[in-house]
């Protein structure tokens, strides 16, 4: 989609969200621990024996510093068993303005594996039933270029190359 930017007063296409159907976790799971998993288009419940693995999808946003709109992900982050419950019990309501700890639960294209591990996120409720905004922790133990990305920004060259890589693995 096209737009006039209110930054720069050029028309530009629109990014399109990169969405991650599904928790990371979720794709290692057998066809069969899938079909016993709880899952929707925002929450997710994955039970392993005595462990419960709970989910939730947010809006993910990376800076894009050499342009005027930034790069948004629908991604999944992990929550205790408490954050979860008080999310799915108050998400909904207008005003609801909560701050979870939650790990981040993605793999994201030009990030090794292991850089994705441990990454400490906030998750910022808002309300209404509208999904929550992750804040990657940048000041954490696990300084990774992921971490490094997060606070620092990409560029529009990188972020394009991103959305071909996603929008190409769709098909």
């Amino acid at each position: 989609m096209k737009f006039v930017c209110n930054c720069c007063g050029i028309e530009q296409r629109e990014y399109p969200a990169l969405v991650y159907p599904t928790p990371e976790y979720y794709t290692y799971l057998s066809k069969e621990e899938q079909d016993k998993a709880k899952m929707n288009t925002d929450t997710c419940i994955i039970q392993e024996g005595d462990e419960t693995y709970r989910f939730i999808r947010g809006v993910f946003v990376q800076k894009v510093i050499d342009s005027c709109q930034d790069l948004e992900y629908g991604l999944w982050v992990s929550l205790s068993e408490k954050s979860f419950l008080d999310y799915k019990e108050q998400s909904h309501k207008a005003g609801h303005k909560e701050v979870y700890f939650g790990w981040l639960n993605a793999q994201l294209p030009d990030y090794e594996p292991a850089e994705m591990e441990n990454i400490k996120t906030l998750v910022i409720t808002q309300g209404n039933s509208l999904r929550p905004i992750i804040e990657v922790v940048t000041d954490q133990e696990n300084q990774t270029k992921f971490v490094a990305d997060c606070k620092n920004g990409i560029t529009t060259e990188e972020a394009l190359k991103r959305i071909k890589r996603v929008v190409q693995n769709k098909g």
